[in-house]
Parts: structure tokens; C-alpha cells; sequence
């Protein structure tokens, strides 16, 4: 999964960070919306993908070094705070036995 990220990310920002001096903001896919990335100005990012059943949220830091970005995976759909809006999360604590 973190191939796919790191994949993702790498094509997001070649495409639409080339020449820029400032990146923040939200990249998405035109054709899939669902895939995303936004990039704080605190030097943190926010990577969201989904398309079919497929669904996957990340959260972390960021540097900028020359022209490239390196990104630090620091948490995942699981941590409440990364991911806000509760995509694919169950909350096991609310069950009934």
C-alpha cells in the first residue's frame, strides 16, 4: 500500500507542482475525485484514495528539498484524527457482545 501512495503522490505533484513556488492546497484526479491529496502550509499533507471498494487514508509531514517532496507516512485511516470523516472505519469499542 505504501508503493501505491508513494506512486500516487510522485504523479500527482510531477504533473502539478513543476514550476510552482507555492504547492498548498488540494490536488485531485479529474477522473476519480475520490483520490486526493492536500498539502498544508504547516508542512503536512492529507493523501485520500478510493475507487471501487477500495479505500485508503494517510496522514503525515512533508519537506521540500530543491524541486522534490519527500513525505513522512505517519498515520493511517485508523487514527480518528487523519481520518475525520470515518472512511472504512468501524468502531469496535460501540459493539454489543
Amino acid at each position: 500500500m505504501i508503493k501505491i501512495l508513494l506512486l500516487t503522490l510522485t504523479a500527482f505533484l510531477t504533473v502539478t507542482g513543476r514550476g510552482q513556488k507555492n504547492i498548498e492546497g488540494k490536488y485531485a484526479c479529474a477522473d476519480f475525485p475520490t483520490c486526493y491529496l492536500i498539502i498544508n502550509s504547516d508542512k503536512t499533507f492529507k493523501y485520500g484514495f478510493g475507487r471501487d471498494l477500495q479505500w485508503d487514508v494517510a496522514c503525515g509531514r512533508f519537506e521540500l528539498r530543491g524541486d522534490s517532496l519527500f513525505f513522512e507516512y505517519l498515520s493511517d485511516m485508523f487514527d480518528q484524527q487523519c481520518n475525520s470523516e470515518g472512511i472504512n472505519f468501524w468502531n469496535h469499542s460501540a459493539r454489543r457482545h
